[in-house]
């Protein structure tokens, strides 16, 4: 999409110029890839080889659907225990500022919950959930989760991340937390609109671009349940 979008740019440019746009061709093909989620062994699997530290991060990304800046900085302020609720809002102290500057409210799962108050225990006078032993922003949680799974024997072995200096599969981000997150409540029954706004989405074309159809396996017995004639 991003070469199309350049293809399209230098035509228009040649065009005001009035230069003759022949020697460009044709604008590149290219696919739109369905989005990618984890699969409830890959969650499992992940979370297994976890440590408690990067467990509450696979959790908080995968049940509050937050993007990998929410996750750095968010604290226990964020955290409503009465009502069970994670407020996603800027730090400005920390020079942190929500995605187009709106804040939403997230649910909090109970089990999760309760893991945090759990944790909470453990970084008493920490202002950070999920921050450095200084107290700063962690921002090196998707390399952290990119050795986590090469440690594990999670990679795919075959991206280019794989194949790499590093081998650090390109399968595994936090972002596709956020993805998993967003389908599986729109699969359980959840309204677009309410996902959208979880999502902290300014329209719906964004959120439904995060959004994987079922698999065919899921959807076969409905299928096979049609009349066709």
């Amino acid at each position: 999409r991003t070469v199309a979008n350049k293809h399209s740019r230098l035509k228009s440019f040649f065009l005001f110029c009035k230069v003759d746009t022949a020697f460009l061709g044709c604008v590149p093909k290219y696919e739109n890839k369905l989005p990618t989620i984890y699969s409830p062994s890959e969650v499992k699997a992940i979370r297994e080889a976890s440590d408690p530290y990067m467990r509450l991060v696979v959790d908080m990304a995968l049940k509050l659907g937050l993007r990998e800046q929410e996750l750095c900085f968010s604290t226990w302020e964020d955290i409503d225990q009465d009502n069970a609720v994670f407020r996603v809002q800027g730090k400005p102290r920390l020079g942190f500022a929500v995605k187009d500057s709106e804040q939403r409210d997230v649910p909090i799962p109970s089990d999760l919950l309760t893991n945090l108050s759990e944790w909470h225990k453990t970084r008493k006078g920490r202002d950070l959930i999920l921050g450095t032993a200084s107290d700063k922003p962690n921002t090196h949680l998707l390399r952290t989760l990119k050795r986590l799974a090469k440690r594990a024997g999670l990679n795919c072995g075959k991206c280019d991340g794989c194949q790499g200096k590093l081998g650090e599969c390109q399968e595994w981000t936090l972002h596709k937390f956020r993805r998993t997150y967003l389908t599986t409540l729109l699969r359980n029954g959840m309204d677009l609109k309410t996902v959208q706004h979880y999502a902290g989405h300014s329209d719906l074309a964004s959120t439904m671009r995060y959004l994987r159809p079922a698999s065919t396996s899921e959807t076969q017995e409905r299928i096979n349940a049609i009349k066709w004639e």
